[in-house]
């Protein structure tokens, strides 16, 4: 891969070989025959919204053809991309799970602590009643 694409995202990449070429996405969509929802998806990297990955690599691979640019370095990109979006978002699961743990385990302590100070209360009631 070389050092210019490295720097660049798959999305960002096909649009600047794109546009490079003076074509626009009408013209991607009609040779391709790629939805023009799906390119812009593409080209903007919201892999939330994308199709399954099977799917999109074929994208890829029709769009990098039809651009004249090299496929499987698209694909790497892509692959790249993919990893950091799963991580970004298995981190913001773990964070959430990790903030609803903490205020689940505060709640039970404090309704532990609660309970612990109404015995307390109990108990020294039940020795000043006995102890007069």
């Amino acid at each position: 891969m070389t050092a210019e694409i490295e720097d660049i995202s798959f999305g960002r990449y096909l649009k600047k070989v794109r546009q490079k070429k003076g074509l626009s996405l009408e013209e991607i969509s009609a040779e391709t025959r790629i939805a023009i929802n799906i390119l812009h998806l593409i080209e903007n990297e919201k892999h939330e919204r994308l199709p399954a990955e099977v799917f999109v690599k074929g994208f890829l691979r029709a769009y990098a053809g039809t651009v004249a640019t090299d496929s499987d370095e698209v694909l790497q990109l892509y692959r790249t991309s993919l990893d950091r979006h799963r991580e970004t978002e298995r981190s913001a699961a773990s964070h959430g799970e990790t903030g609803s743990r903490f205020w689940r385990r505060l709640f039970f302590s404090l309704c532990a602590l609660g309970c612990l100070m109404a015995l307390a209360i109990f108990m020294s009631t039940l020795i000043r009643q006995t102890g007069h």
